[in-house]
């Protein structure tokens, strides 16, 4: 899927296996920028301003969460959907992370056709809303 407006998506993970997959799974459909950790994440949501970020939550100096956060507190990017793809599936996390304002909260291992129809939905959901605000 390809959309005239809702098309940029930034995913912030620091194993680079995923960072691989995941771009071979979203290329083609939409544009994917990446960043290994998450002071380079929030620079670069600062920068691209993506329509969505698929957001780690174990990653070295500053976890997800902590990304989130500062993300959210951001007046700049603050409005940037969240959704968490992690290993980290305890119920707590879970509910952390969606605290935090994250739209959705994948587990690992993850079946990639799941993701990219829920990547696409959200997309999609911005796009449709963006053409009824206008």
């Amino acid at each position: 899927m390809t959309t005239k407006s809702a098309n940029k998506i930034l995913i912030i993970d620091d194993d680079s296996d995923i960072l691989d997959f995941l771009m071979d799974l979203l290329e083609g459909k939409i544009s994917v920028s990446f960043a290994s950790n998450g002071a380079q994440g929030i620079e670069l949501a600062k920068l691209h301003k993506p329509d969505m970020i698929l957001l780690d939550v174990m990653m070295p100096e500053m976890d997800g969460f902590e990304v989130c956060k500062r993300i959210k507190e951001d007046p700049e990017i603050k409005h940037i959907p969240i959704a968490f793809l992690t290993a980290q599936n305890d119920e707590k996390a879970i509910t952390k992370g969606l605290e935090l304002g994250a739209i959705d909260y994948i587990t690992k291992p993850f079946d990639p056709d799941i993701v990219a129809a829920k990547v696409e939905n959200f997309l999609k959901t911005i796009d449709e809303m963006r053409a009824v605000a206008t």
